[in-house]
C-alpha cells in the first residue's frame, strides 16, 4: 500500500508540474491557443481545466491512500499543540 501511496504521490506532482508548464507555454504563445474571435480552443480549455483537476483529484486520493497505508503525518499534539 506504501507504493501505492508513493506512486500517487508522484502522479500528484506531475499533473502540478505539467499544468503549470502548460500555463507558461500559453502565457509565451497565446495566439497559438485562440481562434480568430479571441476564444480558447477547446483542446486549451480541456488541458488547462483538466490538469488540475486531476491533480486535486490525485492529491485526495494521496490522502486517502496515506490513511490505508498507516502513514502518520506528525505526531498526536495536545490542544496546546506540543507533542504529547
Amino acid at each position: 500500500m506504501k507504493t501505492a501511496w508513493q506512486s500517487m504521490r508522484a502522479l500528484r506532482w506531475l499533473l502540478w508540474v505539467s499544468f503549470f508548464a502548460y500555463c507558461l507555454h500559453y502565457m509565451v504563445y497565446s495566439a497559438s491557443h485562440l481562434d480568430h474571435f479571441g476564444h480558447l480552443f477547446l483542446s486549451t480549455e480541456i488541458a488547462m481545466y483538466g490538469l488540475s483537476l486531476a491533480a486535486v483529484i490525485a492529491g485526495l486520493l494521496e490522502m486517502m491512500l496515506r490513511d490505508k497505508a498507516g502513514i502518520v503525518k506528525s505526531p498526536p499534539r495536545g490542544p496546546e499543540g506540543l507533542p504529547r
